[in-house]
């Protein structure tokens, strides 16, 4: 993986960056067959990922690839090294206030860039991953998760971290797929498992934001585990800590603390916020349930035709005759006993 920070850092350090009117950049791998390089300009406040193309591209295609507020696409006909006069296509933050998050933005999709295999790909490849951080900055902004957020995922690290220590493998990171805009949380094949995280201590619902998310249509099992939680000051069990803690125990596979990586991204964790994540969280109570036959929910097909985009809340009070443990939970979705 390019530490495409510590390039940056090299090229601000550079003593060439003062004294040019040019953008300075840097090729940032030769053994990749999509050619790209970063750079900075003067001002070391705007980024740059300059992507060499083997040929021109239609107005089409460029109007084709997503943008957000403050990211600039646009191809220029360039002279780097010994590529003169070439086409490349330039993606760079337009506001200074945005260096860095771009910066963020820069070391997934240059290092997913590297991985390509060929250059045929790369304008379906920049469409899919311009558009998931379009997705991105639509769902959480710029400035960081809310509090609301922040508990979700809390909760959901919290289960991803108990299936890790079940003593499966490190790939039960794929089963966390919510973040990647599934129907359910966690997903094993045709097991799924819901997270619903609440601060409430007095009256226990959750709610339920898609007629989709307790629909066990096409499943052989779905499971909904509600974690109550509470908020303290200074406390170790805060969200950056349990972030660690994964990263730690997935250190042994790089593969999958790659992964786990990428999908912190989509969930909306960037370690830039990292430091206004203070909140400290205690588990109170785990409760887990076998969402099926008589639970209370609504089903896709029970709606009339013209009604979609229901949301609900669940009283668990009403769910007691579905209970089942969160160990069973976990044998269900991972497929191995969990280690006491």
């Amino acid at each position: 993986m390019i530490n495409i920070l510590s390039i940056l850092e090299s090229l601000d350090n550079d003593p060439k960056v003062a004294s040019t009117d040019f953008l300075l950049a840097r090729f940032i791998s030769s053994s990749s067959p999509v050619k790209v390089f970063i750079g900075t300009d003067k001002s070391k406040e705007k980024r740059y990922i300059l992507i060499k193309l083997s040929g021109k591209w239609s107005d089409s295609e460029l109007e084709q690839l997503p943008r957000w507020d403050g990211m600039v696409v646009e191809q220029l006909k360039m002279s780097i090294l010994n590529y003169t006069n070439s086409p490349f296509l330039l993606l760079y933050n337009q506001k200074a206030e945005d260096r860095e998050i771009f910066e963020v933005f820069m070391g997934n999709i240059c290092n997913k860039l590297l991985e390509l295999d060929t250059e045929s790909i790369l304008h379906v490849f920049l469409k899919n991953i311009l558009q998931k951080w379009k997705m991105f900055f639509s769902s959480y902004g710029k400035g960081g998760l809310s509090n609301i957020q922040q508990r979700g995922l809390f909760g959901e690290l919290w289960f991803l971290n108990r299936l890790i220590d079940s003593g499966s493998h490190t790939n039960v990171i794929e089963y966390w797929q919510g973040v990647e805009r599934k129907n359910h949380d966690f997903v094993n094949q045709t097991i799924a498992v819901e997270i619903k995280t609440s601060i409430s201590s007095s009256h226990r619902s959750f709610k339920v934001s898609s007629e989709i998310q307790l629909d066990d249509t096409g499943l052989d099992a779905l499971f909904l585990t509600y974690i109550s939680i509470g908020e303290l000051n200074n406390t170790s069990a805060s969200l950056p800590a349990i972030v660690e803690e994964i990263r730690s125990k997935l250190s042994i596979d790089l593969v999958a603390l790659g992964r786990f990586e990428e999908l912190l991204l989509f969930a909306g964790y960037l370690e830039i916020h990292s430091k206004t994540y203070t909140t400290g969280y205690v588990i109170r109570d785990v409760l887990s349930y076998h969402v099926n036959d008589d639970f209370p929910r609504i089903l896709v097909a029970q709606l009339p035709v013209g009604v979609s985009n229901v949301t609900y809340s669940v009283d668990l009070s009403a769910c007691e005759s579905h209970k089942t443990t969160t160990e069973k939970v976990i044998v269900k979705l991972c497929g191995v006993e969990e280690q006491s």
